[in-house]
């Protein structure tokens, strides 16, 4: 499963859930000016990239709150393609790309588990585990 892609110019389930966890990870460090911690890509199992999620939430969960209130107007430089960067400023960053791309990528995952026969529905999508 963490192999399986959707179309063959697709990421594979396991790319989705670096790109998202990566994504998530990336945004607070890039508006709180934290670095974010690095993965090494070697997930091999579900319960390995269960782990990978874990771990984003809770160095997420360490950011606090007011490294990241007000920096509406922060300018953040990001790369985007190979070789090229972007700027925007702080809350367009946040709305227009860093979560956009987010839920691309954990939309994408979902997308890839339910095809392959995993009973998620949207209340799982929107709400999680404790639904």
């Amino acid at each position: 499963l963490i192999q399986y892609r959707l179309a063959p110019d697709m990421l594979p389930f396991r790319s989705q859930v670096y790109i998202a966890c990566d994504a998530a990870k990336l945004c607070a460090a890039r508006l709180s000016g934290i670095d974010a911690p690095k993965f090494e890509d070697n997930e091999s199992t579900l319960a390995d990239l269960q782990q990978r999620v874990q771990k984003t939430l809770d160095w997420l969960a360490t950011v606090p709150a007011s490294a990241i209130d007000g920096q509406e107007q922060r300018a953040v430089t990001f790369p985007v393609g190979k070789g090229g960067s972007r700027t925007m400023l702080g809350e367009d960053y946040l709305k227009a790309w860093a979560l956009p791309n987010l839920f691309f990528h954990v939309t994408t995952a979902y997308a890839i588990l339910r095809h392959n026969g995993v009973a998620l529905g949207k209340r799982d999508y929107l709400a999680g585990p404790e639904a």
